[in-house]
C-alpha cells in the first residue's frame, strides 16, 4: 500500500519552516531540513512520526514483531514470520543485497546523486526485495495498521474528517499554508521511494 510508504512535509510558514513528517519522512526529514537551513531558511523544528529511517535496521525487526510483542499479538503465524527471516538472513537475501547495493553507492554514487544507472537498479531490485519479502507479508495478511499493531483495518484513526478540517480556508489562513493539506500521494511516494536518486537513498546509506 502505498500510504504506507508516503512522506509528508508540511511547510507552515515563510520566515520559519515547521517540518512534520511520517513514516519515510523519517528517512528524509533531516535531509530536507539540512538543505533548507543551506539556503539560510530558519527551520524551527522537525517532527517525526513513525519514521522509517534506515532498512537495514529497521527491516528484520518487522516479522519478529508481527509475532513478538507487547500486546501479545499474532499479526500471522511463525511459519510465516520464520519465511521472512529466512529471506532477511539466507545468503544472498535482503542483509545480503543491502550490503551490496551500499558497496556499489560508497563505490560509484558516493554524493547520492541519483546518476549511476547500475546503483540505481541494484538499490531498486534490494527495495523492492526487501519490502515485498520481509515486511510485506504484514500488509498482506495481517489486516493490521502498519503503524500501530494493535488497531485492526480499515482504522478510525485519524479520523476522515481531519482532511477537510485542514483545508479549511481560515485553517489554512492561520497556519499560513498556501496549498491543500493531501493525504496522500501516489506520485510523491512512488517518486520519494523508487525513482533515483531516492531509491539509493532510502536502500543505501541516505
Amino acid at each position: 500500500m502505498v500510504s504506507v510508504l508516503v512522506s509528508h512535509v508540511f511547510l507552515l510558514a515563510v520566515a520559519c519552516v515547521e517540518e512534520l513528517t511520517h513514516s519515510s519522512g523519517g528517512h528524509y526529514a533531516p535531509s530536507i531540513a539540512t538543505a533548507l537551513q543551506s539556503q539560510n531558511i530558519k527551520v524551527g523544528s522537525v517532527g517525526i512520526i513513525s519514521p522509517f529511517t534506515d532498512v537495514a535496521t529497521q527491516v528484520p525487526s518487522f516479522p519478529v514483531f508481527a509475532v513478538n510483542n507487547t500486546y501479545g499479538i499474532h499479526a500471522y503465524n511463525d511459519s510465516v514470520a520464520a519465511a521472512a527471516l529466512e529471506s532477511w538472513g539466507r545468503p544472498g537475501g535482503c542483509s545480503d543485497q543491502i550490503k551490496s547495493c551500499r558497496a556499489l553507492q560508497d563505490k560509484y554514487d558516493p554524493e547520492n546523486t541519483g546518476l549511476n544507472q547500475t546503483v540505481n537498479v541494484v538499490c531498486g531490485e534490494t527495495f523492492a526485495f526487501c519490502w515485498g519479502s520481509v515486511y510485506g507479508p504484514y500488509e498482506m495478511l495481517s489486516g493490521r495498521n502498519p503503524f500501530d499493531i494493535a488497531h485492526t483495518m480499515p482504522d478510525s484513526f485519524p479520523p476522515v474528517y481531519s482532511q477537510g478540517f485542514l483545508n479549511n480556508l481560515w485553517v489554512r489562513q492561520a497556519l499560513g499554508v498556501k496549498v491543500n493539506y493531501t493525504d496522500v500521494s501516489v506520485v510523491v511516494a512512488g517518486g520519494m521511494l523508487f525513482l533515483p536518486p531516492s531509491v539509493s537513498q532510502t536502500t543505501g546509506h541516505g
